[in-house]
């Protein structure tokens, strides 16, 4: 079976991925970065990594939910992995060590805020929420909820 899609096809993702790939981003432009053939090895070249606009890397979409939009275009993967590392490296900031000496009353008001937290439902890329277990690995926390109720109790 030939491979209808090669590394750098510009493609629309269809509107309609069904039911099973419903949580996969549809009705969007992507650049091909490769079949699995391509990036493992075997026989089974109908199936695509792609670089989604705006969104990143994406692994499997078939072949069938893919149209060309134009052949070749990996100057423009070049282009979207550039813009989506700088972005990424905006959002992150200057690297930073806070360090903190904690009391018991605001860890645990930056616990409960955390658990309370509905700041972390990412729309569309825009939101970054970091999270991590807690000390006894009983529950996942936001950080960055708990960060903020935390100076806001102690201050800056």
């Amino acid at each position: 079976m030939s491979q209808k899609f090669q590394r750098g096809d510009h493609v629309q993702v269809a509107d309609d991925l069904g039911e099973c790939m419903a949580h996969f981003q549809s009705g969007c432009e992507a650049i091909v970065v490769g079949s699995y053939r391509d990036q493992y090895g075997g026989d089974t070249t109908d199936i695509y990594t792609l670089f989604i606009k705006d969104s990143g890397e994406v692994s499997w979409y078939q072949e069938p939910q893919l149209t060309l939009i134009e052949a070749g275009r990996t100057d423009l993967l070049t282009q979207w992995q550039d813009t989506a590392r700088s972005r990424e490296a905006a959002l992150r900031g200057p690297s930073t060590i806070l360090t903190i000496e904690l009391n018991e009353e605001a860890l645990t008001a930056a616990y409960v805020a955390a658990d309370n937290c509905t700041a972390c439902t990412c729309e569309g890329g825009d939101l970054y929420c970091f999270y991590r277990l807690d000390v006894e690995g009983k529950k996942i926390v936001c950080i960055k909820a708990a960060i903020e109720t935390y100076l806001r109790i102690t201050g800056p």
